[in-house]
């Protein structure tokens, strides 16, 4: 992968830093397996929970980091599911979406097959492709927005056989989105 920007390095290596489980989703991700494309964000998945919120405001001085204040890191934190919370890196104005492990299985399946990849000397705990295509469908369903359909297409393009083909239609089914993962299998590539 291209270096990845300077201030989404800093947040990931942030998060590296608390010592708690962590993998990399999101756009960063759907670029590990398709093509690059611009973000503004890192998302970054956790396990911790609410006695580990003074882990992240110490992993982030307030001089170089907007984190929200502990006690709202902890109430994310102990969210069963859907927890998130967001680090700013004030000298790029690049962010972290923190989301929270919880009792999410497709985050649990995230985590049994992330994989340390290198991204330009720094390991990179990235989730497996078909994670990311299920998760991008699952935004696609509370979105609409067509950026999560493109991430796919280009990852089915692009990596292929990364692919849990029968996974990944067992989540789109979870969703009602069959159609939608169908089209995207026949639109691979397309932008």
């Amino acid at each position: 992968m291209s270096v990845l920007d300077q201030g989404l390095r800093r947040l990931y290596e942030g998060v590296v830093g608390t010592g708690l489980p962590v993998f990399v989703g999101g756009s960063v991700a759907a670029m590990w397996y398709g093509e690059p494309r611009s973000t503004l964000d890192i998302d970054l998945i956790v396990d911790a929970g609410p006695a580990d919120a003074e882990r992240f405001v110490s992993a982030f001085p307030a001089t170089s980091f907007y984190v929200p204040p502990v006690e709202e890191i902890r109430k994310e934190l102990a969210r069963p599911r859907g927890g998130l919370f967001n680090v700013v890196d004030f000298e790029s104005g690049l962010k972290a979406d923190v989301y929270v492990a919880g009792d999410d299985p497709l985050i649990a399946y995230g985590f049994e097959g992330a994989t340390p990849q290198d991204a330009d000397g720094l390991s990179l705990n990235v989730a497996p492709a078909t994670y990311v295509v299920a998760m991008k469908l699952r935004f696609y369903s509370m979105s609409k927005q067509e950026k999560h359909l493109r991430d796919i297409r280009s990852l089915l393009a692009v990596s292929p056989d990364s692919v849990d083909m029968q996974r990944a239609a067992q989540w789109a089914r979870g969703l009602g989105l069959e159609e939608v993962w169908q089209a995207c299998q026949e639109r691979r590539g397309e932008e």
